[in-house]
């Protein structure tokens, strides 16, 4: 299991110097906690808008409206890099016993997350304050499925160049923003090591570009070695597929430069399929429009703004495998190997964001790049 880089940061509140410094400094970890004396809700606002290579989750004990004299209760915040070049979750590669445990570790953990039950049952879901508790409840099932997973499932190995290259890449970028932050000298040690930094990792991609055939082959000695048939195929499909012959005919169509314009044109064909009329959309946001004044609030609603358990049963078993929405969202396989209260927490949380009407981007995110998209051609005239 892949090993996380943890920082922690202690200062009197958090101004946009502060915050600038903690979004240089979380480049160089996965986690951040940053305990702060003054850090009230506004504080912690500003870190979520600031932050873009961060998803932040804050708590602060302080109210906006008490003066800063004393000693006031402070607050904390996690940030969590979601630029991390970790590799992910090997779904493929895990055995039924670590799945077994997932499972079990997962459970256990969802019996801890305490369910909102006042946003449930709010009566008046347009003025109430339940967005904080919505949002924590969302982060706490995303945390449960990812650390379960953390526990009992290996990550992906790496790719060599990763491996090999990355730390001279790190390095150099580690010298070159200390050498701008010291005004960038032309000359002195300071210069002199920032120019080694650079070229060292030059002459490691140069090493690796030119090392392909006997980096292959020793990763194929190793795979051998260590019984690992799937890696050992692996590279020698990838040799086999090096050598292979372009073709020259394709549909009918000669020569490279044709060939690739028939393939743009196709992708473009595939990807411009969808139809879409400007006046049927209007129409439908018309209808919907309507339907919301007449019937909805007037308590005449068709549907009572809910999903059950098994609503969302059936959509996690099209969700297609090692699928992931990106940053530190769970990938569909997370949802595929859950246990059956998952599947419980889920319903209420989606429940619960349809009669807010309010969502967390990164669950919807997740949910729009997992789910299958099947597209039909249809006659927008019909």
């Amino acid at each position: 299991m892949a090993n996380l880089t943890i920082a922690t940061y202690n200062a009197n509140g958090c101004a946009m110097d502060r915050r600038m410094y903690l979004k240089r400094h979380l480049d160089d970890v996965d986690v951040l906690f940053v305990q702060e004396q003054w850090l009230n809700e506004d504080g912690i606002r500003g870190l979520q808008q600031d932050m873009d290579n961060a998803f932040v989750y804050g708590k602060s004990g302080m109210n906006a409206t008490e003066l800063l004299v004393g000693r006031p209760y402070g607050g904390l915040a996690i940030l969590f890099n979601t630029r991390s070049n970790r590799p992910s979750i090997a779904w493929h590669r895990a055995s039924d016993n670590s799945i077994a445990e997932y499972k079990r570790v997962l459970a256990l953990l969802l019996t801890e997350i305490p369910i909102p039950d006042a946003a449930l049952r709010c009566p008046d879901q347009e003025y109430c304050s339940h967005r904080e508790a919505i949002a924590l409840y969302s982060v706490s099932i995303n945390a449960a499925g990812m650390a379960a997973a953390e526990a009992f499932l290996r990550r992906r190995r790496k790719r060599y160049r990763a491996e090999h290259v990355a730390p001279f890449k790190e390095m150099s970028v580690i010298w070159h923003r200390i050498w701008e932050q010291s005004g960038r000298p032309p000359d002195g040690l300071l210069f002199d090591l920032m120019r080694q930094a650079n070229r060292d990792y030059k002459s490691a991609v140069r090493s690796h570009a030119r090392n392909q055939d006997n980096l292959s082959n020793a990763r194929m000695a190793d795979s051998l070695t260590l019984s690992r048939s799937r890696d050992f195929w692996a590279e020698v499909k990838k040799i086999s597929y090096n050598h292979r012959p372009s073709p020259s005919v394709m549909d009918g169509i000669h020569g490279d430069e044709k060939i690739c314009e028939r393939f743009r044109d196709k992708y473009d064909e595939v990807y411009n399929c969808v139809p879409y009329d400007v006046g049927e959309m209007d129409n439908l946001r018309a209808t919907l429009s309507d339907r919301v004044v007449t019937r909805c609030q007037n308590g005449l609603c068709y549907c009572d703004h809910s999903l059950n358990v098994n609503d969302v049963n059936k959509a996690i078993r099209k969700l297609k495998k090692e699928k992931s929405g990106g940053d530190l969202a769970p990938s569909s396989d997370h949802y595929l190997n859950a246990p059956r209260n998952l599947h419980v927490q889920i319903a209420l949380l989606l429940s619960v964001f349809m009669s807010h009407s309010f969502f967390v981007y990164r669950f919807t995110a997740f949910i729009s790049h997992t789910y299958p998209q099947k597209y039909e051609k249809v006659n927008s005239k019909i």
